[in-house]
């Protein structure tokens, strides 16, 4: 993650034009061999709000574990540390699978019209409890079908409307023309796949080497058969990194918890790939503030994601 990263984050990119040519003993610049390319990057905040009522305890098997008084100031909760770390841990696995891949950002979605049919797949924004949240349609509706008369119909998006994933931006390069190394999967085994997707880089990128990023379901396809394919199509360096097998270690194979719903595979240098925060700990910190009869648990931080040269990433056609 780049951290210290408050609104946005600019990268220049050095731009070396034009190139030798034949001897001509006449000095004769084109005069624009050299130019600076900005490239901005953009977080967007995100919070996750919790109420908790500590009297609710009080008829449950963990009563005994509040401690003396049932006082308006009696506002502690059993084993309040590792209630804390779980919602933690609960919330960053929602970041991770949903948000750093698919996000979509809240431009996304359009305000839900009560006039409108909406198909599965269909993205709205609609005020529920008070503020506007993000869902995405399961099914057909009937007009006027709303996340709270038929909530069954459509699946909760916030996660998704944080901010735009690094899939979704990923995608984004690809159909402007920014990202041209698209390698077809059609009739090629998960093995060749692998293989056509590093032997896209270019000479001097596969030289440095490269990482091949793909979710487990693709990396367990490539492992299906453990002593035929993990033996002849990959070998490690006894680190615990995994290599495509005749790549002399510069092709490495991550598993990437963050592409689980994706099929595509993704390949470049690992720093060409970029995720931004403020500070990392934002994530893990807690502003807990004790009301009359309940506890007010608030966690807020920014996020966001790109890459940084179109050039050097290669992707399969799969989505």
């Amino acid at each position: 993650m780049v951290p210290n990263v408050k609104n946005t984050y600019i990268t220049t990119e050095l731009v070396i034009k034009n190139g030798p040519k034949p001897y001509t003993g006449v000095f004769n610049p084109v005069g624009n061999d050299i130019d600076y390319e900005p490239h901005t990057y953009t977080v967007q905040p995100f919070q996750r709000d919790l109420i908790i009522d500590p009297r609710k305890y009080r008829t449950s098997h963990l009563a005994y574990e509040r401690g003396p008084g049932e006082s308006s100031k009696s506002n502690t909760i059993p084993f309040e540390q590792y209630t804390i770390k779980a919602i933690l841990e609960n919330d960053a696995a929602i970041l991770n699978d949903q948000t750093a891949w698919s996000g979509l950002g809240k431009a996304a979605f359009n305000a839900f019209n009560a006039g409108t049919v909406y198909n599965a797949g269909a993205r709205i924004k609609f005020t529920l409890n008070n503020e506007v949240q993000y869902f995405i349609a399961l099914a057909t509706t009937v007009a006027g079908e709303s996340p709270l008369t038929a909530p069954l119909k459509w699946a909760d998006a916030n996660a998704l409307a944080i901010c735009e994933g690094l899939g979704t931006i990923i995608k984004a390069g690809r159909d402007s023309g920014d990202i041209t190394n698209i390698i077809s999967s059609a009739g090629k085994s998960e093995y060749e796949l692998f293989k056509a997707v590093f032997r896209k880089h270019s000479d001097a990128r596969k030289a440095l080497g490269v990482q091949i990023y793909s979710g487990s379901a693709k990396m367990e396809a490539l492992m299906d058969d453990f002593e035929n394919k993990v033996g002849k199509y990959t070998e490690n360096d006894g680190s615990g990194k995994i290599y495509l097998a005749n790549t002399n270690k510069k092709a490495e194979l991550v598993s990437a918890t963050w592409m689980s719903r994706t099929n595509m595979i993704l390949s470049g240098p690992r720093l060409n790939f970029l995720g931004l925060t403020d500070e990392v700990s934002d994530f893990n910190t807690v502003n807990v503030i004790p009301d009359v009869y309940t506890l007010k648990m608030g966690v807020a931080g920014v996020l966001g994601f790109g890459y940084q040269d179109g050039r050097e990433i290669v992707i399969t056609d799969q989505d």
